[in-house]
């Protein structure tokens, strides 16, 4: 009997955790990262760069939670986007999102979600050398 129901137990957490969104899924690969900073905010200013170093770009993605899942999230406001930021798989298809200037909220078009903490330090740090290589995406 209590083996069985710790199965039971097991079942059920496992069912809200995939109707929450929060599964075992492991984050979408991607092997480089287009920034657009459109206004300038705070220390950063307007400019673009092509992020290719793999231990940075994994890092920016993990500021996105969900990122490349494509949810409907059913919460959206209206806020101007200050940047944009272009994810790229290894066969180059893309997911783009956009962030407003309190770097509290992302988008990918399907909805606002929260950004996670210490964006703001990471993406100045990045931004420092805005630079873009020609014909880059």
């Amino acid at each position: 009997m209590k083996h069985r129901l710790s199965g039971t137990i097991v079942s059920t957490v496992s069912a809200l955790l995939l109707a929450c969104g929060c599964s075992k899924d492991t984050a979408p690969e991607f092997v480089k990262a287009k920034i657009t900073i459109h206004v300038t905010f705070g220390i950063v200013q307007p400019g673009t760069k092509l992020v290719t170093d793999a231990t940075e770009v994994k890092r920016l993605a993990q500021f996105f939670p969900g990122l490349g899942k494509r949810r409907l999230v059913l919460e959206a406001a209206s806020w101007v986007p200050t940047g944009t930021i272009e994810f790229f798989h290894p066969d180059q298809e893309s997911v783009t999102v956009e962030f407003g200037s309190q770097l509290k909220l992302w988008t990918d078009g399907q909805g606002d979600r929260p950004l996670a903490a210490g964006f703001k330090p990471f993406l100045a740090e990045l931004m420092k050398e805005q630079e873009i290589a020609p014909g880059s995406p």
